[in-house]
């Protein structure tokens, strides 16, 4: 079985034979078309637990510093994430500098680093149909070993082999990490996700996360300008109005998968939940890159009626009069969630006058704009200290909800309110609560 992308810059393909993820940049590339390449590939290997890529790097020129500073802040961890324990460059190592477990190799064409996927030892017989208990037992550990023990048990088995000379080395390092595969659950969450794959809804052949991942790759032959992503966007709503039972949307400077959010909403009862993510950077501080059109697409967002919103702590104060007050629901949020997720909130109150002046001052600053709204009559503004929002900054949580954090200077927080606008807060208020107990 293969899964294939392909654009104008970059081809990416997982190969279910070999287990493989294999990823060709086609002409010199930096910024989103550097790093979103890279992610995709990152998502993939996580989906089918991969152990083994490919990056073809002879195409791309001097890759920026920027970049390189991402490669190892942002693409490294997610390698780490999804389990890849081996990276083979093609032309030019991206990861010279990493400082992880996964090791690495450099060829010079995409053909020797082909062969030597093809030398790599396979699992002896059996060991891909042992049960979970079998694996633990495999390893060495007791039958309740946790999760905690079982990475580190793979790890410090995975460096002896990886450091020995032995002629049956590369063969035990297969068998280990078929086993620990099975051990950790990774086996039975990769057979899961593709049955769920293979059962779920499709459109022309391909699921709503497929098609998805397919305009994340193409969306440069299909948007011509911000005016058709809104066209696009509304279309969209236009027709699954009456199928989608709620609507989530993230903006901020974070990488977001977004598949878990809507598998726990289905699993509450929300039928065919829509969840869309854009990666927005204000107060753009530390000179990154934003998503094209980030702008139009978050205008086309916030106009699809979403329930809730779910932002960072350096972008929300940018848009304070998205959020509804939550004061007089708090506590029935609160009441609502496992207490180690109430413990981890705090909440975030902010006055009109506060959001106005600080939106100004960046502006003003930034940009080097004067009379930043000079039709505000900034007499009229309110004082009123009002709940807007929810935030999280507990690493765990964040990470289970599929957030990662790209700010270079600032810390991993999340967060969440309900749209201003919303057409029912009871349910917005719902969706919030299902979303939050998720973090637990």
């Amino acid at each position: 079985m293969y899964e294939e992308y392909d654009s104008e810059t970059m081809f990416a393909r997982y190969d279910k034979g070999a287990n493989t993820v294999k990823l060709e940049w086609k002409k010199e590339a930096s910024g989103d078309a550097y790093r979103t390449p890279l992610m995709h590939a990152a998502e993939l290997i996580r989906k089918h637990g991969c152990d083994t890529m490919i990056i073809d790097a002879s195409k791309l020129g001097k890759i920026p510093e920027a970049d390189k500073t991402w490669t190892v802040k942002v693409f490294e961890p997610a390698l780490k994430k999804s389990g890849l324990e081996e990276v083979i460059f093609v032309g030019k190592d991206l990861g010279e500098d990493f400082k992880g477990k996964i090791k690495r190799k450099t060829v010079a064409t995409i053909e020797e680093a082909e062969q030597l996927i093809r030398k790599e030892a396979h699992p002896s017989a059996g060991i891909a149909e042992m049960t979970r208990e079998q694996a633990i037992e495999y390893l060495g550990l007791p039958a309740d070993a946790d999760s905690t023990a079982i990475d580190d048990k793979f790890y410090q088995l995975a460096k002896r082999y990886r450091k020995s000379t032995d002629e049956d080395a590369e063969q035990k390092l297969a068998d280990l990490s078929a086993a620990y595969n099975i051990a950790s659950g990774r086996r039975d969450e990769k057979e899961q996700r593709e049955l769920a794959h293979d059962q779920a809804k499709k459109i022309f052949g391909k699921t709503a996360e497929d098609w998805k991942t397919f305009f994340g790759y193409n969306w440069i032959k299909f948007v011509l300008g911000a005016g058709l992503i809104v066209f696009i966007i509304s279309l969209v709503n236009f027709f699954t109005q009456g199928g989608n039972s709620c609507t989530v949307i993230s903006f901020g400077n974070f990488g977001h998968t977004t598949s878990y959010i809507s598998s726990v909403l289905e699993l509450y009862g929300y039928s065919n939940p829509y969840v869309a993510t854009v990666d927005y950077i204000v107060p753009n501080t530390e000179g990154l890159q934003n998503q094209p059109y980030a702008d139009q697409t978050l205008a086309a967002f916030f106009s699809a009626d979403p329930n809730v919103l779910i932002t960072d702590e350096m972008t929300y104060v940018y848009y304070f009069s998205q959020f509804a007050d939550l004061t007089d629901v708090y506590d029935i949020i609160m009441d609502e969630i496992p207490e180690d997720v109430a413990a981890a909130i705090t909440p975030i109150y902010m006055s009109e006058r506060e959001a106005y002046n600080l939106t100004k001052t960046y502006y003003e600053q930034i940009y080097e704009i004067q009379d930043y709204d000079a039709e505000i009559d900034e007499s009229e503004l309110s004082d009123k200290q009002i709940m807007i929002g929810l935030e999280i900054t507990d690493p765990d949580m964040i990470e289970k909800l599929g957030f990662e954090n790209w700010w270079h200077k600032q810390p991993p927080t999340l967060v969440f309110g309900i749209f201003s606008n919303t057409s029912s807060l009871a349910d917005s208020i719902q969706v919030l609560i299902t979303i939050l107990k998720a973090a637990a």
